[in-house]
């Protein structure tokens, strides 16, 4: 199971390593985020995984360190929530109180019969 589980995520990588967007920049480090947990670290297996799915050793190493950190401050987020719809806020962007005092002053009597 183990050897089909590498080699899908081989195979996965190498789809995202096809493409250059910002998008698939980010999907491979989440996904080499999420493979370099604390048993892979502890039994030095990382340069191994590396390998395997096909990756650079350095990168592998750095997003092994970064998971590191984040476990250490307990602030790794759960990959689905990672890819989760993120909410617009900005400049351009029209807040949900500014929508909601449109949508009341359009409400109001003397302007719905103009």
């Amino acid at each position: 199971l183990a050897i089909h589980v590498l080699e899908s995520i081989h195979d996965y990588y190498r789809i995202a390593c096809s493409d250059t967007s910002r998008g698939a920049t980010a999907t491979r480090k989440q996904v080499l985020l999420s493979v370099t947990g604390k048993s892979v670290r502890e039994a030095s297996q990382v340069s191994a995984l590396a390998k395997v799915i096909g990756a650079r050793m350095e990168t592998v190493r750095i997003e092994a360190r970064k998971r590191l950190e984040l476990e250490e401050r307990n602030e790794l987020i759960p990959y689905m929530e990672i890819l989760s719809r993120k909410s617009c806020e900005g400049s351009t962007i029209v807040s949900e109180d500014e929508k909601l005092n449109v949508v009341t002053f359009y409400e109001q009597e003397h302007v719905s019969e103009v």
